[in-house]
């Protein structure tokens, strides 16, 4: 599974308030605890605000040109399942399908299963992982194991994430290790990144620095990025999985789900090697159609990416 397909769709969590009832209108606004409320923008939170899917169309040159994905609920409104589809024209290339796991009513994820295939490469891929939180609900902790076979080979990788926060950023440490069978090498990697943070929790700066080589060498810069935002709740503000989540954008500026909508994002991705090459740079703005209770129905970036949102009420 990609980095991208992790952090976009995994993603543990529910809320930063952690209460079993609370939902993330607090952040627009008002604590919800199921008979509505009214957030930003005027949206009423029994409205069609839980997303329900999420298509992107990219342009004809990427080698995938669509993906979507999908939510369902239970009457808790959380998330319990879901899909991320990938095609090349009209065909599938592969699917993977999430679950994730409650303690009784809470709406906090405390454990995900991710099973998926790539019908082009003909292999699966599993994750199960587990998450636990500070005492004010932020996600501090995920382990995951990863099996996947490629070729001959068959690959165990343990990704074990560790975060803390301060008021105006979130700091991560990273390490994965891969055992690779038949050959029975192990392949690592150990990164610590770093998100500034504005004051509804959007990352608006971030660095990524590769530190497997050390010490025999200092630190690699990988990437760094700027982003800008609207005062709009996104998408994905409804949805408790990615309540609590605080992440920051990958190498290329890959963007993952924030408070607000993103309006541009400015990435400077460095490759690996001593000492790091110039950075190729990055640069996206995005432009948001929204409906008639400010929620995003269609965005189209300046690499010509579509990405289309439908929602669901309760």
């Amino acid at each position: 599974m990609t980095a991208f397909t992790k952090s976009l769709l995994i993603i543990l969590c529910a809320s930063f308030f952690i209460s079993c009832q609370k939902e993330i209108s607090a952040e627009f606004g008002t604590t919800n605890t199921g008979g509505g409320g009214t957030g930003g923008g005027g949206v009423v939170h029994t409205d069609s605000v839980y997303l329900e899917k999420y298509t992107q169309v990219y342009d004809a040159f990427t080698f995938i040109d669509s993906t979507i994905y999908t939510y369902q609920y239970d009457t808790f409104r959380r998330v319990i399942s879901g899909t991320y589809n990938e095609y090349q024209g009209n065909v599938l290339a592969s699917t993977y399908n999430f679950t994730y796991y409650y303690n009784g009513a809470d709406t906090t994820v405390y454990k995900y299963y991710y099973l998926g295939k790539a019908f082009i490469y003909n292999y699966p891929d599993t994750t199960t992982g587990f998450v636990s939180y500070d005492a004010s609900g932020r996600l501090i902790y995920d382990s995951s194991i990863n099996s996947y076979t490629a070729g001959t080979d068959y690959y165990k990788e343990k990704t074990v994430d560790k975060r803390q926060y301060t008021t105006a950023n979130v700091y991560f440490d990273r390490v994965r290790t891969a055992l690779v069978q038949p050959v029975g090498s192990s392949i690592g990697a150990h990164y610590k990144d770093t998100g500034w943070l504005d004051a509804r929790k959007n990352v608006i700066r971030c660095s990524s620095y590769d530190y497997y080589n050390s010490p025999a060498f200092p630190p690699l810069i990988v990437y760094t990025g700027i982003f800008t935002y609207d005062n709009k709740p996104s998408p994905f503000s409804f949805v408790n999985i990615y309540d609590n989540q605080v992440e920051i954008p990958g190498e290329k500026g890959v963007f993952v789900p924030q408070r607000n909508n993103c309006l541009s994002n400015y990435t400077e991705n460095y490759y690996s090697g001593q000492p790091p090459t110039a950075p190729t740079i990055f640069s996206l703005t995005y432009t948001h159609t929204f409906n008639a209770i400010s929620m995003v129905t269609k965005t189209i970036t300046s690499d010509n990416t579509k990405e289309y949102y439908s929602y669901r009420a309760f």
